[in-house]
């Protein structure tokens, strides 16, 4: 393991999942929002950077 480089950013993996109240939260915050229809695959990589995924990636 020691010789792995460094993620880019060099701020470690990040978990962005939400629980409880805070996830309800944003759900009913989501219900409002627009919605507009993304391919397979930009569902997943949406997905994944929601969650962190891509961390320490904040955005494309």
């Amino acid at each position: 393991m020691a010789k792995l480089v460094a993620p880019h950013g060099g701020k470690g993996l990040v978990c962005a999942l939400l629980h409880g109240s805070e996830l309800a939260a944003e759900k009913d915050k989501a219900a409002g929002l627009k919605k507009v229809q993304v391919s397979a695959r930009a569902k997943g990589d949406l997905i994944m950077m929601g969650i962190g995924g891509f961390s320490p990636l904040s955005g494309f």
